[in-house]
């Protein structure tokens, strides 16, 4: 016995609809300066970056090609009141687990170039660089000077045949050295976290001490890249019709079923959809679920002849 069942949903009523998922124009007016000093201006491929991008695409107008630019290609760019600077700096090896954590409180560097995004900027700098793994750096620099990273970074030791996870906090003392110059520091220092709110705070507090005024500080969340945040969970609800079809092909034994012809059924239907969508995804895809609620309800009248004297009607109701 074979059982062709064939259904059909039709919507008529969508609530909260998915979030369209094509890809948008992400470019915003932002510029470059590449390392003859000069500024172009035009747009900036902004992608809600996780961690900070290795590259770039510009496009100077509308009618252009967008080109791809490189650390070692240019030297700054800028958009939505965001600063990048191009930078050789020492970066430390610091996994995102601890397990995976080196042995030994020394530092393990690879010397870069890569782009530096700047978190506040007066008598003294503060930049950030984010690595693949997700796991933040964050640099601080005098003027003529190159940018030197904060260290801080878990590491391992041997004590008593036990493996110990230990942090290295040398940020701490680096801070002393730069601010000492403001002995009320000392305190703030120490309560310092290795996190960017933290340190901006810091050096605006340093700031205040010495009387300077800042000539720039980050938005850590610009208004857009929070507005794109809050949307990546979405729910929806929606109604519509059911449209099936029932046959049975074969010899199943039931003569009712056998020499039945079904009509089509038409009934409601209503279901409920999650639409989530990872902040990797770059909106560029979803996961979604869905849950549909739907009945069938079929009745025909069915003859079977079981000889020429003996005959038998039915009436079929499936549900």
């Amino acid at each position: 016995m074979i059982r062709y069942f064939f259904s059909l949903f039709v919507f008529i009523l969508l609530f909260n609809h998915p979030v369209n998922l094509q890809s948008q124009d992400n470019f915003r007016p932002g510029y470059i300066t590449i390392s003859a000093g000069d500024t172009l201006i035009g747009a900036i491929e902004h992608l809600e970056w996780q961690t900070t991008p290795g590259k770039i695409a510009f496009l100077e107008d509308s009618g252009s090609v967008p080109v791809v630019y490189t650390p070692e290609t240019i030297s700054s760019f800028g958009f939505s009141g965001n600063i990048y600077r191009s930078w050789k700096v020492d970066i430390t090896d610091m996994p995102k687990s601890e397990i995976n954590a080196q042995y030994g409180p020394l530092p393990v560097t690879v010397n870069q170039t890569v782009f530096l995004r700047l978190l506040f900027e007066g008598e003294l700098s503060l930049y950030q660089f984010k690595d693949a793994r997700d796991i933040n750096h964050f640099y601080i620099r005098i003027p003529g000077e190159l940018p030197v990273e904060l260290i801080f970074f878990k590491y391992r030791e041997a004590e008593n045949g036990q493996r110990i996870i230990r942090t290295n906090t040398k940020y701490k003392g680096q801070l002393f050295y730069y601010l000492h110059s403001c002995n009320v520091m000392q305190d703030e220092i120490n309560q310092t976290k290795y996190e960017a709110d933290d340190l901006i705070a810091l050096l605006n507090a340093y700031s205040r001490c010495k009387k300077v005024q800042p000539t720039y500080t980050a938005e850590l969340d610009d208004p857009l890249t929070a507005q794109r945040k809050r949307k990546r969970i979405k729910m929806g609800i929606y109604a519509g019709v059911s449209f099936s079809k029932l046959d049975f092909k074969g010899n199943t034994g039931l003569p009712y079923l056998d020499n039945a012809s079904f009509p089509p059924s038409l009934n409601p239907a209503a279901g409920m959809m999650l639409l989530i969508e990872p902040a990797r995804s770059k909106g560029r895809w979803a996961i979604v679920t869905d849950i549909l609620v739907r009945s069938y309800s079929i009745s025909t009248p069915a003859h079977f002849d079981y000889s020429e004297a003996w005959h038998k009607d039915y009436d079929v109701d499936l549900k």
